[in-house]
């Protein structure tokens, strides 16, 4: 059909490649929703990491104790 490649083939590839190209021209709130969940994700496992580190810091400081082995809890 000519140079342009989007015209070749049946009606329905001609409207599924328009509709792609409409998608990524027109919706650049799609591309910030992303970059928004991956700055989400970052802070999150920034916490959990944060979290860890300070759980295993405190059980490094608790130390081991003594278990009494006459205990029994009732």
């Amino acid at each position: 059909m000519g140079d342009n490649p989007d015209l070749e083939g049946d009606g329905r590839e001609i409207r599924h490649r328009a509709c792609d190209r409409w998608v990524r021209i027109a919706d650049p709130v799609v591309e910030d929703d992303a970059a928004l969940l991956e700055a989400v994700k970052i802070a999150l496992l920034l916490v959990v990491t944060v979290s860890e580190v300070g759980f295993a810091l405190w059980l490094l400081m608790r130390g081991p104790r003594e278990t009494n082995p006459g205990a029994v809890a009732v």
